[in-house]
């Protein structure tokens, strides 16, 4: 079941439960989301500044779905990457350049502020989420997503719920998960299962 999600890219955000906000670039919802931020959600957002926009997709979005749950707790969650673009360039530029010049040359020669930062990992960081990260790439069908997240909570019986990003270059879509008897339709991207479940609701 997903009980909560949003679905935003450089301009727009939509909740599954929220009003729709329009804003001209990240800095502005940044701005929109710490003005009205609910007091029983802590964010975290030290790196915002200095993330690129899959980082900064991925921490406004969690926010955002986070703050779509009336239920919303960090302690008994997990954050799962799946498929999306999220850090594959930034790591094969960063690859790249060490094979060119080295360590002593290139960018390594800066390694911990240079390191491309992982998109669900900085979700996490942002929620202060305490279960477990981690990155799943599966062929594009939620069916298959949704079948390793069941493996996940009966593995991790502290688990309740998992917020999954699918996360790319300029947009992103993160759910809010929790095990039910009730089979959700098979999509190729969680933006298309988004949007079958806002539909089905204002229908």
């Amino acid at each position: 079941m997903i009980t909560a999600a949003a679905c935003l890219d450089c301009q727009k955000a939509l909740l599954l439960h929220g009003p729709e906000l329009g804003y001209n670039d990240l800095n502005e919802l940044r701005k929109i989301i710490t003005a009205d931020l609910q007091p029983r959600i802590t964010a975290d957002l030290e790196d915002f500044r200095r993330a690129g926009n899959p980082v900064r997709l991925a921490q406004l979005g969690a926010i955002l779905a986070a703050s779509d749950c009336p239920e919303w707790s960090p302690a008994d969650t997990a954050c799962i990457g799946w498929n999306g673009e999220s850090c594959t360039q930034a790591n094969r530029t960063y690859w790249d350049d060490f094979l060119a010049h080295g360590r002593e040359t290139g960018r390594g020669m800066f390694f911990v502020p240079t390191l491309p930062s992982i998109p669900a990992c900085e979700a996490a960081i942002t929620l202060k989420i305490h279960g477990p990260v981690w990155y799943f790439s599966t062929a594009a069908d939620t069916g298959l997503l949704f079948a390793a997240l069941e493996d996940l909570l009966q593995a991790n019986p502290t688990l309740r719920q998992v917020l999954v990003a699918e996360i790319h270059a300029s947009a992103a879509c993160l759910l809010l998960w929790r095990p039910s008897g009730t089979p959700l339709p098979r999509c190729q991207t969680l933006k298309e299962l988004f949007f079958h479940l806002r539909n089905c609701r204002s229908s």
